[in-house]
């Protein structure tokens, strides 16, 4: 984990995160971020464009016709070895619209988010140590769980300490989440959700793999199985309302 008070300034941090990430290990691994193309990737995204005198990497950003991040792909050239090193970061939200809250609970994990003050936090009281900030300053949290909160915390709380187990309950949930979802949509479709990015490319690509036909043999001509495609209307309509009616349906039960 990162805390800005070994940096100074957060775009500092940021390379530093990537240039850790950037092993051979991780060479063609995508990590997730959820509602990456509203937050996390714009502040990444300046972050290299700012600070490109003192990294190596070269990055390319996909994005839709409205110019919003869909990944963004990080590329460290080793010209000693004569080979790279490539991460993409993609956004867990287009695949899964839903807070990461709702999302938990959905795929019943054992998880589930903290409670933290995101309006307490400022640059220059990183390192605060006291009281637990006062409920004001907490999001959607009634009287009674703030009290509760504060019950737990006694009269010491660290802001580095909250800040990085927060981070790190919700690394830990969104990687179980994915991973669930992941598995559910191979075992269902035969597909993995790493080869697309939004929740409309998934539905293509289950369309198209289970409802498309290739014949080579026929000059590479493509054509729909009918013996399966007869049975439903409109097969790629039907994915994309199929996915997000599921999920919209264990959204509201919740």
């Amino acid at each position: 984990m990162f805390y800005l008070d070994e940096y100074t300034n957060p775009y500092e941090m940021i390379i530093d995160c990537i240039n850790n990430i950037l092993v051979k290990e991780h060479h063609n691994f995508k990590f997730y971020a959820h509602n990456m193309s509203e937050f996390d990737g714009i502040i990444i995204l300046k972050a290299l464009m700012d600070l490109v005198n003192k990294h190596d990497f070269t990055f390319n950003v996909k994005s839709n016709k409205d110019g919003k991040i869909i990944s963004l792909d990080i590329v460290k050239k080793f010209k000693s070895q004569k080979k790279i090193i490539k991460i993409s970061i993609l956004d867990s939200f287009l695949l899964l619209p839903f807070s990461l809250n709702k999302l938990a609970t959905v795929f019943n994990s054992e998880m589930t988010k903290g409670i933290f003050p995101y309006k307490f936090i400022k640059s220059d009281n990183i390192n605060y140590i006291g009281t637990v900030p006062e409920l004001q300053h907490f999001q959607d949290l009634s009287l009674e769980e703030y009290q509760k909160y504060c019950n737990l915390k006694f009269d010491k709380w660290d802001c580095k300490v909250e800040t990085l187990n927060y981070l790190q309950k919700d690394l830990d949930i969104l990687f179980e989440i994915m991973h669930k979802f992941n598995e559910t949509i191979f075992k269902e479709f035969k597909v993995n959700i790493s080869r697309i990015r939004t929740l409309s490319g998934l539905a293509f690509l289950i369309f198209s793999a289970n409802f498309y036909l290739c014949d080579f043999s026929k000059r590479n001509k493509c054509f729909l199985a009918k013996a399966r495609v007869n049975l439903i209307p409109n097969p790629f309509t039907l994915q994309v309302v199929k996915l997000k009616n599921l999920l919209e349906k264990h959204i509201m039960e919740v």
